[in-house]
């Protein structure tokens, strides 16, 4: 026992090295089970007459391992997700396809390989099975998941976790110990640290369950149906590019307004409204209320409203296409919207202030235009997305309003052919503006009851909406007075129980009054953020920096320069306006590296691929090197960039 006490005391000061929280958590545990062994000398834990194991644990590990490779919990990205890639990725795979057939090289539909990024391992118990899995997946990114304080802190009796761990740390990967008990907060942190870590492996990340906990049943059921979240809104290239052109041509008057977040709260309920098919049966009582509550139309919610006599006092845009000049331009022919103030992100198209006379930008703070031009996080919504309702709703929410109801947010419906309010321009006959339909392939639960059919868009929007609700629900009241899904955090209510109060001031002197709290955007601000564009100088490093961690890494297959890619991208980093710029279709290009090397069929030709795919990762981050001085300067010198603009 002396033993094992010594091994005990070894990996407490270890573990106050990579987790000194844990490791103080352990050290002061009162231990209620008992480490005991069968005749094999093998370890289990016995918890009030009860044993984890039964048959001691490398016994059970093994023949759990051997059951667990016949049928892996590996997730696994189809080909039709790689070939969904911007021009960068595209690029690649199609000299990927050539090399190919230029080498007589195949590849399977499924993975040839164990090795996976990730690994995420549900259940430490006493440990056994961590070594063994490490050999067979070779992760860079380990998860260990153990919500039950006593295994862990038995395992230190009889698991040397230096040697079993400290292999994946030593050799620069990253190793995560949770214990939430809960599984909202444990699929808090594997998105987070997904996201940190590895946002362009996604493709085999492998989840191991080592005895059944309903937390664990979650996890597994959020990554295997709605992982795709993980692997959404990566960026790309040519998108970042006309992010920063756009915010450019918007700003550089000195006149426009920007928005900056307050803390103090307005007493003026608000409306949130978007166009989902339920708008139509709350026009009236929207009607009813207007001068008693600040009205925010969201995207196409804007014609429904005049048509019905009710002028928005804010509208929120989100995207950057042409759409959003086109259908405010439908609105404007049949009605005046003079007096409405556009709430945009600055990357909207620049004819937008023709449309909009009155205006407020806002930046988004994880695209490159936030730290070119602002880096002042009050300037930014802090939850603008997916969708324009949550632009609108982060925008009453940043503003300081506290009360709040939803009309036609309905993020999913019944009739999947009534997807939009009959007055939105989607329903017009003759308008040429069509529904971005996404294939309507799940279900939600209903806001008043039953379900609602939805695609990924709604339920991203509608999750994206709950944590925004949970960021700023202490002293705020949300209303949900949409007929679609049920938004948590949000009271249900029927649209006819809504009669507000008269307000305590004219509606018009508090939106003025509000709208002088946005500061002006001066051309001192636009020169001093600008500097001449630093932009090219900047992403010229950067791009230096990647291409070296690529070239340093001989064999990619070990997955240890996606590693050192992130240390120089750093996902999480919004202050970096060249890491933003070229970040998403790095990404996209090792989402389709990846994608191959780990499907070969003739492993004698992997290292003649790795080389081939180093090569090809080092252009493609060259040429977005080289079109940013091109493209920067053109923007410089015309107002306008020379072959990437893009409305699309």
């Amino acid at each position: 026992m002396a033993a094992a006490d010594e091994l005990f005391e070894r990996n407490l000061d270890f573990f106050k090295i990579i987790n000194p929280a844990l490791a103080e958590r352990l050290s002061n545990h009162e231990a209620l089970s008992k480490l005991v062994f069968d005749e094999d000398g093998e370890p289990d834990v016995l918890f009030q007459g009860m044993k984890l194991y039964g048959k001691g644990a490398q016994k059970h590990v093994e023949q759990q391992i051997e059951q667990y490779w016949n049928s892996p919990g590996v997730i696994t990205l189809t080909y039709d997700s790689v070939a969904n890639m911007d021009s960068e990725g595209t690029r690649l795979l199609n000299d990927l396809k050539q090399f190919a057939e230029d080498n007589a090289v195949t590849f399977n539909e499924q993975r040839t390989t164990r090795n996976a990024f990730h690994l995420v391992v549900q259940g430490v118990g006493l440990g056994q099975h961590i070594e063994p899995l490490l050999a067979d997946v070779k992760p860079r990114n380990l998860v260990l998941i153990e919500p039950n304080m006593e295994f862990l802190y038995q395992s230190l009796f009889c698991l040397d976790w230096k040697r079993v761990i400290g292999k994946v740390l030593e050799d620069g990967g990253n190793v995560h110990i949770l214990t939430d008990g809960k599984s909202s907060g444990l699929i808090y942190d594997i998105r987070r640290i997904y996201t940190q870590y590895g946002r362009a492996s996604f493709d085999g990340l492998t989840v191991y369950t080592h005895y059944e906990n309903p937390a664990f049943y979650a996890v597994e059921k959020f990554l295997a149906t709605q992982g795709e979240m993980l692997f959404s809104g990566l960026g790309f290239f040519e998108d970042e590019l006309n992010m920063v052109a756009n915010t450019y041509n918007n700003l550089k008057s000195g006149e426009e307004k920007v928005f900056l977040a307050h803390l103090d709260q307005l007493e003026f309920p608000v409306f949130i409204v978007g166009s989902g098919p339920s708008l139509d049966g709350s026009i009236e009582v929207i009607k009813a209320n207007q001068n008693r509550a600040v009205i925010i139309s969201c995207g196409t919610a804007l014609l429904p409203l005049m048509r019905a006599g009710i002028k928005p006092d804010f509208h929120a845009e989100l995207e950057r296409g042409k759409v959003q000049i086109e259908i405010p331009e439908f609105v404007a022919q049949e009605f005046d919207i003079s007096d409405v103030c556009l709430v945009g992100s600055t990357t909207l198209v620049p004819g937008v202030k023709e449309v909009f006379a009155k205006r407020v930008y806002y930046f988004r703070h994880m695209l490159s235009s936030f730290p070119v031009f602002s880096g002042n996080l009050l300037n930014c919504l802090r939850f603008p997305g997916p969708s324009v309702g949550n632009t609108g709703t982060s925008f009453a929410q940043d503003s300081g309003f506290r009360q709040y109801y939803f009309f036609g947010m309905d993020l999913g419906f019944v009739d999947e052919t009534q997807h939009h309010s009959a007055n939105t321009v989607y329903m017009e006959k003759g308008v040429k503006h069509e529904s971005p339909i996404n294939p309507w392939d799940r279900t939600m639960r209903g806001n008043f009851g039953g379900s609602v059919k939805a695609a990924h868009i709604y339920e991203w929007s509608r999750d994206t909406l709950e944590v925004s609700i949970t960021n700023s629900s202490i002293g705020h009241t949300y209303y949900n007075c949409s007929d679609g899904a049920y938004i948590e955090g949000t009271v249900p209510l029927l649209p006819e129980f809504v009669d507000l109060p008269e307000p305590s001031e004219p509606k018009p002197v508090f939106v003025e009054r509000m709208m002088s709290r946005f500061p002006v955007y001066t051309k001192q601000d636009f020169e001093k953020h600008w500097q001449d564009g630093k932009i090219i100088q900047d992403v010229r490093e950067i791009c230096d920096q990647m291409i070296a961690s690529i070239l340093d890494n001989s064999d990619l297959s070990t997955k240890r320069y996606i590693g050192e890619l992130m240390k120089v991208v750093r996902p999480l980093a919004f202050d970096n306006s060249a890491a933003l710029t070229v970040r998403g279709s790095t990404y996209l290009l090792l989402v389709v590296g990846e994608y191959f090397i780990d499907r070969i069929e003739q492993y004698d030709k992997k290292a003649d691929l790795i080389g081939f795919l180093r090569d090809a990762y080092c252009r493609g981050i060259e040429s977005m090197r080289d079109e940013v001085d091109v493209e920067i300067s053109a923007l410089q010198n015309t107002g306008r960039l020379l072959n990437r603009e893009s409305w699309d």
